[in-house]
């Protein structure tokens, strides 16, 4: 109880104590970039709170990604509609995962070992493929809330749009890679670029510490990264920003709250 009062009072207090004295120390000089450092300190107070603990399971490599991307997505107009969409659709994605951790089984031990609930990763998949739009196509025509690829997936572009339907398979597809990869990283990166592309690079990988006569090692998202298009550079710490962002959802909510008012009070 008393941890869950101090986190209340931090998610209220920090916000207000940064922009308060940004705003009072450049009152003379005020322009758009003083809104502009409130906005970024206003995200950073709450990037420090106990979901840093978190990302201890993390590459070192990746952290400041993923908190690049905290930052990116508290400030997104999308990402707040996005969290929307999702706790209205909370009951339904619920009633088809009473049994999460025995669907992915064996391979939820991975997800274990980080410390990752299978529900909010599904979340966040979701938020970073649509932010919840199940009208969503890209130009490569994946479909739907989870950019789903019809031929590929074996449904019609109605059942793609299908919450419910493309969750279910996107979680499909995530078994999958986690059982051939063996590393939730390379699952993501899988799901994101395909698992042909991340084969190859692991390939490249192993073929770099031939050449340098290294023992081989087991590969990680860091090692092979540099053989991946930019968008699935990206899409691995974007989805353990929104992840860790999402599963504390009232802190969240309470920190925008505090946030929103902070602004009326300030700018206008």
């Amino acid at each position: 109880m008393k941890e869950k009062i101090e986190k209340i009072l931090y998610s209220i207090l920090a916000p207000a104590i940064l922009a308060s004295t940004l705003v009072l120390s450049n009152l003379k000089n005020y322009n758009k970039d003083t809104k502009r450092e409130v906005r970024i300190n206003q995200s950073l107070a709450y990037r420090k709170f106990p979901e840093e603990v978190a990302l201890k399971n993390f590459c070192e490599k990746i952290k400041d990604k993923i908190l690049y991307w905290q930052d990116y997505y508290l400030n997104s107009r999308s990402f707040w509609i996005a969290l929307e969409i999702i706790k209205e659709r909370e009951d339904e994605y619920k009633k088809i995962h009473a049994n999460l951790e025995k669907i992915l089984y064996p391979y939820s031990k991975i997800l274990e070992e980080k410390n990752i609930n299978p529900y909010y990763l599904l979340n966040a998949i979701e938020i970073v493929e649509s932010y919840g739009d199940t009208n969503c196509k890209s130009h490569a025509g994946a479909v739907g809330p989870y950019q789903l690829i019809p031929h590929l997936s074996g449904i019609s572009e109605t059942m793609a749009k299908n919450p419910l339907i493309s969750r279910e398979l996107c979680l499909e597809e995530l078994k999958r890679y986690l059982k051939i990869f063996k590393d939730l990283e390379l699952a993501l990166a899988a799901y994101n670029a395909g698992p042909g592309r991340v084969k190859k690079a692991i390939k490249k990988v192993n073929h770099q510490l031939k050449i340098k006569k290294k023992q081989k090692k087991e590969i990680n998202f860091e090692d092979i990264k540099k053989f991946l298009p930019k968008e699935t550079r990206n899409y691995v710490p974007k989805v353990f920003a929104v992840y860790l962002l999402i599963k504390d959802l009232d802190n969240l909510l309470c920190y925008r709250k505090n946030r929103d008012c902070l602004r009326d009070l300030i700018f206008y």
